[in-house]
């Protein structure tokens, strides 16, 4: 059900953010213009690869969340 899958969602998101390994430093991040962000873009992808440990990206079709993730796994 609904309710459990949220559950287990935030039991992960604990998880993750119980996590101190595998954080990465501005130094490791690859120039940011190479992807064609926006200036928006460019601060979430910062915020994605921030110690925090976990990140939601949202916006509606066609803000480039897609563009914007594609960037982050490279």
């Amino acid at each position: 059900n609904v309710r459990a899958q949220e559950q287990d969602v935030l039991a992960l998101a604990r998880r993750l953010a119980a996590n101190k390994g595998n954080r990465f430093e501005d130094r490791n991040l690859r120039p940011r213009f190479a992807f064609g962000l926006s200036a928006e873009q460019d601060a979430a992808f910062l915020h994605a690869l921030s110690p925090s440990g976990l990140s939601l990206i949202e916006g509606r079709a066609g803000t480039g969340k897609t563009h914007l993730l594609q960037a982050i796994l490279k």
